[in-house]
């Protein structure tokens, strides 16, 4: 299938459809880094096939698997589109996939979606010629546009964030439009959860940023929206009743707006309270009531993603990120104290302007802090981002192909972050294991070079 046939008409089947009888069938392939994990995208996604009168068909795999294992699955369900959504960790695994794919059924129309397409999106396509089209920014509505206009190209030109090549023409729409009201989508978790058996099951109540860090794909993103605690409390019920033991809200900043975070958190701690809870916090807002609220829950329940990412004041200017430095270590002390939760600490290494000694010297305060889990990981240079936009600015080289981890800055050579990168292991064998935390806390005060 050449890219300007992307759902095109056939003389025996003038309106596209296919001659099967019942709904035309959308295959969404969902490649997970993990058994543990499920993708919420297709989820999401779901309401939109059905309600624009298709057939949906979740396919998981992991990224680990044999591309033709995969396949044989795909094929069995006889699609006439296929979806995926692209991340960092399965882009490489769906375009072997997908290229098989394309091989053995060039007449179905396939589309792309997720973050990987943030960015300019006519490299890949060009590339990747199996994939007619994709979608950058948010999918739900553009989606379903797609799936209604099949077999009218001229009309899926038009959807808003759509990008496909036709012919040697370059279509490209911009950022689709965001939703303005959450609550306005279905929720997903009656029909996803009816045989859910996975550990954990995430759970979105607010979308967008308001802190724009240049590294992150959420950095340039519209308004946050927020889901309304009835809806929240009504996902979440569906969520226990599946009995699912964890939730894991995957909201940029929890405690970003306390008119918010406030009364979930209550909801989350004293109606829920057989579900495990994973919140990802931003330790520059920690407040006096932030704390209060989660020293009232039951030890066990509560797991706190904590994004440092550095503590020097140059770098944190250079990446836009708002809240002092002081303010953010002040934060993470404060939540670490709370014994009846576990905190996971995060440091980034290789952001511009930051040095080695300077990694350094951040884990030597995070030890000192105490949270149960370090973790240092290298900057990725992801697409779409303005630090991928600025990369020649600060002197930034990264791996071409995803993760996208660094390997140069203007201040950091390619050996400097492979000493970062050993030092990420040793902190994962020497100071996450629980046992040995009062070891490394002892040598931390004791020792100042440690």
């Amino acid at each position: 299938m050449t890219p300007t046939s992307i759902g095109t008409q056939s003389r025996d089947n003038p309106a596209g459809t296919c001659s099967r009888a019942g709904p035309r069938r959308l295959v969404f392939l969902s490649v997970t880094a993990s058994y543990a994990h499920s993708n919420l995208a297709a989820w999401r996604l779901r309401a939109g096939a059905e309600a624009a009168g298709w057939l949906f068909q979740e396919v998981e795999a992991l990224a680990a698997q044999p591309p033709n294992a995969v396949l044989r699955r795909v094929m069995a369900l006889q699609p006439d589109a296929l979806a995926a959504t692209f991340y960092l960790f399965n882009r490489l695994s769906l375009q072997a996939i997908l290229r098989r794919f394309k091989s053995l059924r060039p007449d179905c129309p396939i589309l792309g979606g997720g973050p990987e397409f943030l960015g300019d999106n006519r490299p890949f396509l060009e590339r990747n010629p199996e994939i007619d089209a994709v979608i950058r920014g948010e999918g739900e509505r553009g989606f379903e546009d797609w799936l209604r206009r099949m077999g009218r190209p001229d009309l899926q030109d038009r959807i808003p964030g759509l990008c496909r090549l036709n012919g040697n023409r370059y279509v490209d729409n911009g950022t689709a439009e965001t939703a303005a009201v959450l609550d306005a989508f279905p929720s997903p978790y009656p029909a996803a959860l009816a045989e859910f058996r996975k550990p954990f099951v995430l759970l979105e109540t607010a979308r967008g940023c308001s802190n724009r860090c240049a590294f992150c794909t959420s950095g340039a993103g519209g308004p946050v929206r927020r889901l309304s605690l009835g809806r929240a409390r009504r996902d979440l019920q569906f969520i226990r009743d599946s009995g699912v033991p964890e939730v894991r809200l995957v909201d940029r900043t929890f405690n970003e707006r306390p008119s918010h975070y406030r009364p979930l958190l209550r909801c989350l701690r004293d109606e829920f309270k057989t579900l495990r809870v994973h919140l990802e916090i931003d330790p520059a807002l920690v407040t006096d009531a932030l704390v209060d609220e989660l020293a009232a829950a039951e030890p066990g329940r509560f797991h706190l993603e904590i994004g440092i990412q550095t503590l020097d004041p140059a770098v944190l200017q250079a990446i836009g990120r708002r809240g002092a430095a002081a303010r953010s270590l002040a934060g993470l002390c404060r939540l670490c104290a709370l014994r009846n939760l576990e905190t996971h600490a995060d440091l980034i290494a290789g952001l511009p302007r930051a040095s080695l000694a300077g990694l350094f010297d951040d884990l030597r305060a995070l030890v000192r802090a105490g949270p149960d889990i370090i973790q240092i990981e290298p900057l990725k240079l992801l697409p779409g981002t303005r630090l991928a936009a600025e990369r020649d600015r600060w002197g930034l080289v990264a791996s071409p192909e995803p993760p996208y981890e660094i390997l140069q800055t203007g201040a950091q050579t390619f050996e400097e972050l492979e000493t970062a990168s050993r030092l990420s292991r040793a902190v994962d064998r020497f100071y996450n294991p629980p046992e040995l935390h009062p070891v490394a806390a002892e040598a931390a005060r004791r020792l100042p070079r440690f």
